[in-house]
């Protein structure tokens, strides 16, 4: 672990801050922050300052990008895609790919608002003509959704606007040339166009998966499972990123002058609005329970979870001492956050909201850590199996590939207890190769282990904990 070590105080300070933060300590000593004591709803509903009667909650373009990642993972793991692949090549597949990552509901001749995907290749006419229709939401439930395809979604939205290094600068920039990003962890790919250069790496291969004459692999080559790799690129590259570096990021919060323009009272609200989308929980999610109400009739912008709000329900419920509150505690600083934006914004609670983002933060990233270290014990179950079964094999290159997406997704956070040596370091254990035979497994599960270990550490994360994962 000596590859690990950082200075003792700076150490010391970064460890201290999620609890002082949690402990709401913001420098407002007078403030009242109990939330039963200054009425904060139990719900992410909030009424428009304006317009009595109407919500003044709007988020619908993190939902939409919500649901063109998952929509997207769904085509690529499909029987259809596997079909069209074996009567097309591999450039009009990967155009079928890149029309949820480049086109998305962006108005075009072939936007998913206007064309159906799946309709491109249907010998037997099963499907309609229009818009493309949501494929991922089962039909063996007694609920209906609202939104049933992506005409009924934000328009003008796609994925790879919104990518870290697009979006955004990488947080790490090279050493001889500031205006050049520092990309890691995957090999030769860097700069700041590598998170859009290793996202189209996975949908290419994807695509040559498709068309080549096995139809039963459809997303594993070289023993990476390109779609479990994408999935988590996706999701750390655009919502985590997005919330990291601008919608909660210190820089997007307002100044003293800027609190007397209404427009900019709206665009932080918008902006925590946004970043409560990305991570995707329910508005009406019993931060007690967990639980969400049961409905007949749901609607994707509000009553449904998403990917990471999904991964924190399940860490907290699985947590055996109950010590885990990654969900609860998130839900209830976006709303403690966003009744103090529509309640009495001002200067001093200005400072209160920026403390209640870095809680949320903080707490995101222990919520990315901890999925991390629970892929990082799946993979120790699967290792000594995979000379047993294919299946054994193939379980074990989804834990890594879910595993390697996550851990680059880390670089994104600019206020991460993890520094950028550490991080090189994280990636020179756990390289972007799958490893197979009992020696280079051997080496790699000890490299893993030792990765674990710091996280654990840093984090705060028991063995209980990580155990039960």
């Amino acid at each position: 672990m000596a590859a690990f070590a950082k200075n003792k105080l700076a150490k010391a300070i970064s460890l201290s801050m999620p609890l002082l933060l949690s402990l709401g300590l913001s420098g407002c000593d007078d403030d009242n922050l109990d939330p039963d004591d200054i009425g904060v709803p139990s719900t992410y509903s909030f009424e428009s300052r304006s317009q009595l009667g109407l919500s003044s909650v709007n988020y619908q373009e993190s939902t939409t990008r919500l649901l063109l990642i998952q929509e997207l993972i769904k085509l690529t793991n499909s029987d259809y895609l596997q079909e069209f692949g074996q009567n097309n090549d591999v450039t009009k597949t990967l155009e079928l790919l890149n029309r949820y990552y480049l086109t998305g509901t962006k108005t075009s001749d072939t936007d998913l608002a206007s064309v159906n995907v799946y309709d491109e290749h249907d010998p037997i006419n099963t499907e309609e003509p229009g818009p493309t229709p949501l494929k991922s939401f089962s039909a063996d439930t007694n609920t209906t959704f609202i939104q049933t395809d992506f005409s009924q979604l934000t328009s003008e939205i796609n994925l790879k606007d919104k990518v870290m290094g697009i979006s955004s600068n990488l947080i790490f920039r090279s050493e001889t040339n500031a205006e050049s990003g520092h990309f890691l962890g995957w090999g030769k790919i860097n700069g700041d166009k590598g998170p859009n250069q290793l996202i189209q790496l996975c949908l290419n291969n994807i695509a040559n998966l498709a068309t080549d004459d096995d139809t039963e692999t459809k997303t594993i080559y070289n023993n990476i499972d390109y779609s479990a790799l994408l999935n988590n690129l996706l999701l750390t590259s655009i919502a985590y990123s997005e919330a990291t570096n601008t919608l909660l990021n210190k820089k997007s919060f307002l100044t003293s002058t800027e609190l007397t323009n209404e427009e900019s009272k709206l665009a932080i609200e918008k902006n925590w609005d946004q970043a409560f989308g990305y991570f995707g929980a329910s508005r009406e999610l019993n931060p007690d329970t967990l639980a969400t109400p049961d409905k007949t009739e749901s609607n994707l912008f509000s009553d449904t979870n998403y990917q990471f709000s999904e991964i924190a329900i399940y860490l907290e419920e699985n947590s055996p001492l109950n010590d885990i509150t990654f969900a609860s505690k998130t839900f209830k600083t976006f709303l403690l956050g966003r009744h103090l934006i529509q309640d009495r914004l001002d200067d001093k609670q200005v400072t209160n909201i920026e403390t209640q983002a870095q809680i949320i933060l903080s707490e995101w990233e222990h919520i990315i850590v901890a999925q991390i270290i629970r892929k990082m014990r799946e993979i120790t179950i699967f290792a000594p199996l995979i000379d047993l079964s294919d299946e054994f094999k193939k379980a074990y290159s989804k834990s890594w590939s879910e595993m390697k997406g996550l851990l680059i997704g880390l670089q994104y956070n600019p206020y991460s207890l993890l520094s950028y040596d550490e991080q090189i370091e994280i990636h020179k254990k756990i390289p972007s190769t799958v490893f197979m035979t009992s020696t280079s497994v051997s080496t790699f599960l000890k490299n893993m282990k030792e990765v674990s270990d710091l996280f654990q550490e840093r984090f705060n994360i028991t063995d209980r904990n990580a155990g039960a994962w």
